[in-house]
C-alpha cells in the first residue's frame, strides 16, 4: 500500500509540475511589447538614416532596407526565442494551409488592383532599367516576406499562443501600422489621407 501510495505522489507532482511549466508563460506581455517597441523605434531610426542622411536610391537603397529587415525582424526575434525555448517553427513554419494561401493571395490582389487603378508609384518606375526594375521588385518581395514572416508569425503566433487570439490580432496590427505610416504617407497624394489609411489597414488586418 505504502509502495502504491507513493508512486501515485510521485505521479501527482510530476504531472502537477508539467501543468505548471505549460501554463506559465514563456514571457510577460509588458516585456513582449517592449522588444517590439525597441525593434520598431530602431526601424525608424535606421530608415530615417537611409532615406535622409545616407539618401540611398535604387537598388543600394533595398539591399540597405533588406539587410536592415533581416537583422531585425529575423536574428533578433530568433535570438530571443531560442533565450525562451521558443522553436522558430512555432511562427507558423513548416505548415501549409491553402485556405489561408489562397486568402492571402485575394486580399493582396485586391490591394495590387488598387495600385493599378490609381497607378500609384507608376511614374517612379517608368524610366528604370529592366534589370534594375527586376532586382527590385525581387527585394521588395523579400521585404514584404520578411515583414510578414515577423508580424504574422514572430508577433501573431507567439502572442496567441500565451495570451490569445485578440491581444494577439490587436497587438500585431497595431505595430503592422505603425511601421507601414509612412507608406501611407507616399500613397496619400493618389487616393487621399482616409482611403490610404483604410487601405493599409485592410492589408494589414485581413493580410
Amino acid at each position: 500500500m505504502n509502495i502504491l501510495f507513493t508512486g501515485y505522489k510521485k505521479w501527482f507532482l510530476m504531472k502537477h509540475s508539467l501543468q505548471k511549466q505549460n501554463t506559465t508563460p514563456a514571457f510577460t506581455y509588458l516585456e513582449f511589447v517592449a522588444f517590439l517597441t525597441g525593434i520598431t523605434i530602431t526601424t525608424g531610426i535606421i530608415y530615417v538614416l537611409g532615406e535622409y542622411v545616407l539618401e540611398l536610391h535604387g537598388i543600394p537603397r533595398q539591399i540597405y532596407r533588406s539587410t536592415k529587415m533581416f537583422i531585425l525582424y529575423i536574428l533578433l526575434p530568433m535570438i530571443y526565442s531560442r533565450k525562451r525555448d521558443i522553436h522558430w517553427k512555432e511562427w507558423g513554419l513548416g505548415e501549409w494551409n491553402w485556405l489561408g494561401f489562397f486568402f492571402g493571395i485575394t486580399v493582396y490582389l485586391l490591394g495590387t488592383i488598387v495600385f493599378l487603378k490609381y497607378k500609384i508609384f507608376q511614374a517612379g518606375w517608368r524610366y528604370v532599367d529592366s534589370t534594375e526594375l527586376i532586382i527590385q521588385l525581387f527585394l521588395i518581395a523579400f521585404m514584404a516576406m520578411i515583414t510578414d514572416f515577423w508580424l504574422r508569425g514572430f508577433v501573431l503566433l507567439s502572442i496567441e499562443r500565451e495570451y490569445g487570439a485578440l491581444r494577439a490580432i490587436i497587438t500585431q496590427n497595431i505595430f503592422w501600422f505603425i511601421l507601414h505610416y509612412y507608406e501611407v504617407l507616399l500613397i496619400e497624394p493618389y487616393i487621399g489621407y482616409w482611403n490610404a489609411i483604410y487601405l493599409t489597414l485592410f492589408l494589414g488586418v485581413l493580410g
